[in-house]
């Protein structure tokens, strides 16, 4: 049953961003790659902060603040110097483009790229944080919250990891 479980969970976190995925971005190779660009940045941004955060631990329970405040400020600064990368490589397309006599990018084409950019980012966190914690419900065994007893802490993972893909799929798709 644990299998059953932790596949049921796995689905219930990533479904929608798994789904939104196979339909939208999959028949489309540069909208591919803007999904792995775009995982690789936050990968990268969480790394640097990882390198950022030994400079400070250990140390007092207020250095948290602080490696929370940089944590941050890294991951937002990668998100712009994404988004200045993007607008650079589209400009560059749209010459391109012209030079062939092929169409330039339009808008619904800049709404895909972002939905891809999107489903990159919190497939990376989800994968990253939300898999962690779902990965021990392939287990024999199960946790309960303190708050809910009839509740595995799984299926609350799962479905707080849902969320978040949700929230992150508005942040870049708007």
């Amino acid at each position: 049953m644990g299998l059953v479980a932790g596949f049921g969970y796995f689905l219930i976190a990533l479904g929608p961003a798994l789904t939104i995925f196979g339909s939208s971005v999959a028949p489309k190779p540069f909208l591919i790659l803007t999904v792995l660009a775009s995982a690789l940045v936050w990968l990268a941004s969480l790394n640097i902060a990882a390198i950022v955060w030994r400079a400070f631990l250990p140390g007092p329970s207020w250095v948290f603040l602080l490696i929370l405040t940089t944590s941050v400020a890294l991951q937002e600064a990668f998100r712009l110097l994404y988004w200045h990368l993007y607008l650079k490589i589209e400009k560059y397309l749209n010459v391109l483009a012209t030079k062939l006599s092929k169409p330039q990018c339009n808008y619904l084409d800049r709404l895909e790229i972002a939905l891809a950019s999107g489903v990159g980012h919190g497939l990376a966190h989800a994968v990253f944080f939300g898999l962690s914690i779902i990965a021990p419900a392939f287990g024999p065994a199960t946790y309960y919250t303190s708050s809910c007893k009839q509740m595995p802490l799984f299926l609350v993972s799962g479905m707080s990891l849902r969320i978040y893909d949700r929230v992150s799929f508005a942040i870049f798709f708007f």
